[in-house]
């Protein structure tokens, strides 16, 4: 595709200008560190005369990244793919800008190691500008004028320090579990009014050629050099809210076991009464509200949904500021397929394979709501709040949940009804294990797997059709980049 911006980057991460032919030549491609687990905020003012006829907005981010135009999350991304081939976004936001002042807003993940479905960069570009990046190309068409919003040092930067950078991974393969304290995060940051005058510049991620350079047949160095479209539809997201309250137990504090372990290992006791006001309300999409009181024990509720399914957990509270809530999700619970059902209320972390698939929020006042990063596998959430004497208000629970955008061409109907159930859950998993890939699970590992995929590949394209066709040329471009 034709590259009309530069990436940029937060100008702390200063470009290693050393890096050169002769250096590369003695010592190859040298991996820099910059550290683990970032997050960064960018935005980015604009004017608009009229009313825009036709907007888009091209976006591309290194490692992942949240799109909102005027306070409204339109978007995430990227696809996976290799760094060699990077996958561009395209978003329509003509009916999110409006004449007058407008805002662009991104965050931006840093992984900064290899997950299951993200991939560091390797060559020289890393050895030169660092992990992280950022591309934004948007053109905006009032009447006759043309108004481009291209990435280059207008925008503003800021490290989000709200998410501790030290919390470990979730597993093997997975990002890092969340540790965010809402009262680090401006809370208008989104919007056009915020004032981001103390944020810096963003820089410009380009080493210019010298004149010896060109004369030697060598360019400009930029990160990412080959970018390309999405060659894959968005994926869908819709709510989901639980169906049912599990259970609700008391749990006395111990604050020495850490973060990945505590919400799976501390003991539960009988909760005491009056710590739950309107227990059921959380898990209705109303005005009503689950009040949840604190006092010599924090509180765990379990909830559960009507299916397992793919997707983001998230919480919506009100809150005094301070208050502590876990949540941690899990695809089952101890004795969910024995005879005699359950044997705790909780989830459970049994082998080395399953994942801390959580994240620990602390309040702000006032009305707030918190989504995961990554989409997991889940059919129970376990929230566990602390530090609420005087009370936290759930507001909602529930899960955005995720999958590729199928077509069901595919049908099966005989006189057994077990093989017509078979059939229907069987197409069900399948759907839950497509998004930007074949997945060998969406909890535990989020992976393709070329082996699995010859299986998927047969289940997509009788279930299907010719609508999961993107996705196995997905597979297709892996294998064929494997055998280079």
């Amino acid at each position: 595709m034709l590259r009309r911006a530069k990436f940029i980057w937060t100008p702390q991460q200063a470009i290693d200008r050393d890096v050169s032919f002769r250096s590369l030549l003695v010592r190859g491609a040298v991996r820099r560190e910059d550290g683990s687990n970032r997050w960064y905020l960018f935005r980015r003012c604009f004017t608009l005369p009229a009313v825009a006829n036709a907007a888009s907005l091209s976006i591309f981010a290194d490692s992942r990244y949240l799109l909102y135009v005027n306070g409204v999350r339109i978007g995430r991304g990227p696809s996976r793919a290799t760094p060699a081939f990077a996958r561009v976004d395209c978003y329509d936001i003509a009916s999110l800008v409006r004449p007058g002042a407008n805002v662009l807003a991104v965050l931006v993940h840093v992984y900064g190691v290899d997950t299951a479905w993200y991939e560091t960069v390797r060559d020289y570009t890393q050895s030169t500008f660092g992990d992280g990046g950022l591309y934004i190309d948007a053109a905006l068409q009032c009447g006759t004028q043309r108004i481009d919003v291209l990435s280059d040092t207008s925008w503003r930067v800021s490290e989000a320090r709200a998410w501790r950078r030290d919390t470990p991974r979730s597993g093997w393969g997975q990002g890092f579990i969340e540790d965010h304290d809402a009262r680090e995060l401006p809370t208008d940051w989104l919007v056009n009014q915020f004032d981001d005058s103390d944020w810096e510049p963003a820089s410009v991620l380009l080493c210019e050629a010298s004149d010896e350079d060109i004369a030697k047949g060598w360019g400009n160095v930029e990160p990412f050099p080959t970018l390309l479209p999405r060659d894959i539809p968005a994926l869908i997201e819709s709510p989901l809210y639980p169906q049912r309250l599990v259970s609700v137990s008391a749990v006395p504090r111990d604050s020495a076991l850490p973060l990945e372990r505590r919400i799976f290992e501390e003991p539960q006791i009988s909760a005491p009464s009056g710590a739950l006001t309107d227990p059921h309300a959380c898990l209705r999409d109303d005005d009503e509200c689950t009040l949840i009181t604190t006092g010599e024990q924090d509180i765990s509720v379990l909830i559960a949904f009507e299916r397992r399914h793919a997707g983001y957990p998230f919480i919506e509270i009100d809150a005094r500021g301070g208050e502590i809530i876990e949540v941690a999700a899990a695809e089952t619970v101890p004795g969910e397929y024995t005879a005699s059902g359950a044997s705790a209320a909780r989830v459970s972390r049994e082998t080395y394979l399953d994942c801390a698939q959580l994240f620990r929020y602390t309040a702000r006042p006032g009305v707030q709501r918190f989504e995961k990063f990554d989409w997991t596998g889940l059919k129970f959430l376990q929230l566990v709040v602390r530090n609420a004497p005087q009370g936290l208000r759930l507001r909602r629970v529930g899960s955005t949940e995720t999958h590729y955008p199928v077509e069901y061409q595919g049908a099966f109907r005989c006189s057994d009804e077990f093989l017509n159930h078979l059939w229907q859950v069987g197409r069900y998993t399948a759907l839950q294990c497509t998004h930007d890939a074949w997945e060998d699970c969406p909890g535990r590992e989020k992976r393709q797997w070329l082996g699995d995929g010859i299986v998927h590949y047969l289940i997509d394209a009788v279930a299907f059709g010719s609508s999961s066709q993107p996705i196995d040329r997905q597979v297709d471009e892996a294998a064929r980049l494997l055998r280079r």
